[in-house]
């Protein structure tokens, strides 16, 4: 459940749009968190996808991608060439 404290309806929209999103398509969010410099968001939900035993081959495999992408946004590039390796191992 989301809790804010604000009556400002954009935040609560937005907040609810992302849980949304969390739910019905993580990938896009993780997409849009890592493109809008959120890459340590970013890379919590492509980790738990990664992780989820009902994810499929396609959106583990674009799980890994995304995980590379954001860890090479932010410098760490020896982590994001092994996120590359299991991506390619898929």
């Amino acid at each position: 459940m989301i809790s804010l404290s604000t009556d400002d309806s954009k935040v609560v929209a937005q907040h609810a749009a992302k849980a949304i999103l969390r739910l019905v398509n993580p990938y896009v969010l993780a997409a849009y968190l890592s493109n809008s410099g959120d890459s340590d968001s970013a890379i919590e939900i492509v980790e738990s996808m990664v992780g989820d035993p009902s994810q499929d081959r396609l959106h583990r495999r674009a799980a890994y991608n995304g995980w590379g992408n954001a860890l090479e946004k932010l410098g760490r590039n020896s982590e994001a060439r092994e996120k590359f390796e299991k991506l390619r191992k898929l």
